[in-house]
């Protein structure tokens, strides 16, 4: 699959990772899938640690969204205009009191931490020797 980049990957991608990554990328024939470090299958059955491309002409239902997404750091890019850029950065308060209300009702779920995003933990198994070594 040449629209899958492992390159930094630390370890094996599993035929779990490999038939999820595959099944993304059916989604949208011009998407691109970089496995990161932290890659692995969660105790859920969520793909996690990888970042997905797709052009800005994309559905939203072909951006792979798992369940804990938003329960911890995830990183989202999403390419505008330098008028919606301006826009918002002329409502600094209105942007700030949005914020505030958003982490109010993160703050009101009382979600607890899940630790899986460490594949060194999460994958006792592997060893340094199942590395594929970086030229």
């Amino acid at each position: 699959m040449e629209r899958l980049k492992a390159d930094f990957a630390l370890f094996s991608i599993s035929s779990d990772e490999m038939a999820t990554c595959k099944a993304i990328l059916e989604q949208e024939k011009t998407a691109n899938l970089t496995l990161m470090p932290t890659h692995h299958i969660s105790p859920n059955g969520d793909m996690m640690g990888f970042r997905y491309e797709c052009g800005a002409y994309c559905s939203g239902d072909v951006i792979p969204v798992v369940r804990t997404m938003f329960f911890g750091h995830t990183a989202v890019e999403c390419l505008d205009d330098d008028a919606a850029i301006m826009r918002l950065m002329s409502d600094t308060e209105g942007n700030q009191a949005r914020m505030r209300e958003f982490i109010g009702i993160i703050k009101a779920l009382n979600m607890p931490r899940i630790w899986t995003a460490f594949p060194i933990m999460q994958h006792a198994s592997h060893t340094l020797a199942s590395c594929r070594p970086r030229i």
